[in-house]
């Protein structure tokens, strides 16, 4: 990586062994390849090539910026990831409205007893798995 500015934001409630939150990464002003990379060998080149390409299609291109938000929560001994929604999210960045770079402010004790599922991306709505309640017949 030539330039850039990586910054994280996070949210975290813990209680009787549950906990529930979220972690941002938002990477601005990525530049992968430039002159410096000129002595590289061609394997790290074409890395290089693959990480930039693939920084430029997630971008979001009026914020300049890659970003994604990556939700858990669960008992302290069993952690969930939701990564459908850590993809959406990266999608949702790039094409619809940029992540913005700072604390959210939706955690906090209450949040560990509240029931998920009622903010989903629109790739968890069309990807996602269908509750019980959900299915009919």
């Amino acid at each position: 990586m030539n330039k850039g500015t990586f910054g994280l934001y996070t949210e975290v409630a813990a209680k009787e062994g549950s906990f529930v939150g979220y972690v941002k990464p938002i990477i601005k002003d990525l530049d992968v390849l430039g002159k410096e990379d000129r002595d590289d060998n061609l394997l790290q080149k074409t890395w290089e090539g693959i990480v930039g390409g693939v920084g430029q299609v997630f971008k979001n291109q009026s914020k300049d910026q890659v970003a994604t938000k990556v939700e858990f929560e669960g008992k302290l001994k069993n952690p969930n990831t939701d990564t459908w929604s850590a993809i959406g999210n990266v999608l949702e960045n790039a094409f619809i409205r940029a992540i913005q770079p700072a604390i959210d402010k939706e955690i906090n004790i209450a949040s560990i007893d509240e029931k998920k599922g009622e903010k989903k991306t629109f790739l968890q709505k069309i990807f996602g798995r269908k509750d019980k309640k959900d299915k009919k017949g």
